[in-house]
């Protein structure tokens, strides 16, 4: 006879079927940490270590975006400079 106290969440069949979103909502929330960080330490980059600033960054993406173009793998026509 199974005890008064027991809950649902005690059950085996519970826990088997929680257990995998648990650990894809830890994996989500580690890789959004990441990304976080990711983006503090380019800005840091960007606007601290980096001599001029955003102007090295424009002009860096806008040769990527021509190296692109002439590869032709991909269509570049959506995407603007200000």
């Amino acid at each position: 006879m199974p005890s008064r106290n027991a809950s649902f969440y005690d059950a085996s069949i519970c826990r088997v079927l929680l257990t995998p979103l648990k650990w894809f909502l830890y994996s989500v929330l580690l890789l959004l940490a990441l990304i976080v960080v990711a983006w503090i330490i380019d800005w840091i980059f960007v606007l601290k270590v980096s001599s001029d600033g955003l102007a090295t960054l424009t002009r860096t993406l806008a040769n990527d975006v021509q190296r692109t173009d002439v590869l032709g793998g991909w269509h570049t026509s959506f995407i603007t400079w200000p």
